[in-house]
């Protein structure tokens, strides 16, 4: 077994198993094995400022197998995800796992 294939299965049985880290989240009305990982910005969150008109932004990153999400989403993307509208601000692929950074606008 070479360590590419070992990488891969890891992903399915460990990473992204909902028995093990992954949770289902409803992305854009598809129920999809995901991580929605909201402690990556918890320094930045913790010297989180008002935007203008009393408006909080929070960052988050969404860990999703790329062939379960059909599409590497593009800067500025609105994602609906468990009934909240989060905006792409960056999407990397690695291995089969997008690692998509999200900000959310909440007031």
């Amino acid at each position: 077994m070479t360590f590419k294939t070992q990488v891969y299965e890891d992903i399915n049985s460990v990473f992204l198993n909902v028995s093990e880290f992954a949770e289902i989240n409803i992305i854009n009305g598809i129920s999809i094995a995901s991580i929605l990982d909201e402690t990556s910005y918890q320094e930045y969150k913790a010297n989180m400022q008002l935007d203008t008109d009393g408006v909080f932004m929070q960052l988050v990153n969404l860990f999703v197998k790329k062939d379960d999400l059909n599409y590497v989403p593009v800067v500025n993307e609105q994602l609906n995800i468990n009934n909240s509208k989060y905006y792409v601000i960056a999407a990397t692929e690695v291995m089969g796992v997008l690692d998509i950074k999200l900000r959310e606008y909440i007031a």
